[in-house]
């Protein structure tokens, strides 16, 4: 993995895919998995997590209920399916990098292949549009947990492991 130093990356770019921030968000999600499902969400749907919640169209066009299965979801929505996959490669790095972030800072623990998020819920009332991006990626945490199967999320994507 070849990461840029924060002085060569774009202004832009850098802030939105800064490692906090996804840290933030892979814990959010895991706690939304876990709020739902009683167990901890497998490690590698973070690489489908980030995309969902990133783009912003993506986010805009996410189910308003958990009870949208996702395969329901995926036939309504092909444009933005046909590009997931380019999506989720374009930000491997940079989701690997916030797991590393949040994994030193304490948000998130790996048990085995499973992550835990060890943050409940973020309180802060300065969060601005960060508020919008966690509560959609707790929402797609809960939403993903009801396809008992990572591998079936990934093949409904298009996207493999």
């Amino acid at each position: 993995m070849t990461t840029l130093a924060w002085a060569e990356r774009a202004q832009v770019p850098a802030s939105m895919l800064n490692p906090s921030l996804i840290g933030l968000l892979i814990a959010s999600a895991a706690a939304g998995y876990r709020k739902k499902s009683a167990r901890d969400m497998p490690w590698e749907l973070i690489f489908i997590v980030m995309p969902l919640v990133l783009h912003k169209q993506t986010r805009q066009e996410l189910p308003g209920a958990i009870s949208t299965h996702l395969v329901t979801w995926v036939g309504k929505h092909p444009q933005l399916c046909a590009t997931f996959p380019y999506r989720a490669q374009s930000l491997r790095d940079p989701t690997l990098e916030g797991l590393r972030f949040a994994l030193r800072h304490g948000w998130v623990q790996l048990t085995g292949a499973d992550l835990g998020s060890k943050v409940s819920k973020f309180t802060s009332a300065d969060l601005g549009d960060i508020r919008e991006l966690l509560r959609k990626a707790e929402f797609v945490g809960r939403w993903l947990s009801f396809t008992p199967r990572t591998s079936t999320i990934y093949s409904l994507l298009g996207v493999t492991p």
